[in-house]
């Protein structure tokens, strides 16, 4: 895949941040690597990439492992 599906921009390698959510939780994944539009932002990323991002997602919340925690304001609209 060379062009995004949406805007037809081209798409560029990057690691990117991802912020996945698990039912209540929220773990930030860093250094994902995937294909980034560069006219309209849209992430694509591969299956080993998004298999990857789930287990290391459940990994955290079952606080087996953490780099490190942030504090997130929550707010509802």
């Amino acid at each position: 895949m060379d062009r995004c599906f949406y805007c037809k921009g081209t798409l560029e390698k990057r690691a990117v941040n991802f912020d996945f959510r698990w039912g209540d939780n929220l773990v930030l994944l860093e250094n994902v690597p995937a294909l980034v539009c560069q006219q309209c932002g849209e992430k694509y990323f591969s299956a080993e990439a998004s298999h990857r991002m789930k287990e290391l997602a459940k990994t955290a919340i079952k606080k087996e492992i953490k780099v490190r925690e942030v504090c997130v304001p929550v707010m509802s609209y």
